[in-house]
């Protein structure tokens, strides 16, 4: 009786062994994901910036503000000027 009893003990913490393998795999599949969106959301940040910089420059806004002005007004502005974008 307590041979089998052993087995099945056995079997049990081998199969939860392996099941805390998988966990750890995907976990760090999580994190290897996490790691590309937040390498895309910065690309898409800074494209956003460039775009914005484009704008800013055809529009000849930097012929009237100073850029370090502007950078402040901006910033200062920032949640109207998301809202409105």
């Amino acid at each position: 009786m307590g041979g089998i009893y052993i087995n099945d003990l056995n079997k049990k913490i081998t199969s939860l062994q392996n099941l805390q393998n998988k966990i750890k795999v995907r976990e760090l599949k999580i994190r290897n994901y996490q790691h590309q969106v937040n390498i895309l959301d910065k690309k898409k940040h800074i494209k956003n910036l460039i775009a914005a910089g484009k704008i800013i420059e055809a529009a000849g806004i930097l012929e009237i503000y100073d850029p370090d002005v502007l950078m402040q007004l901006l910033i200062k502005n920032k949640k109207f000027i998301c809202k409105k974008a």
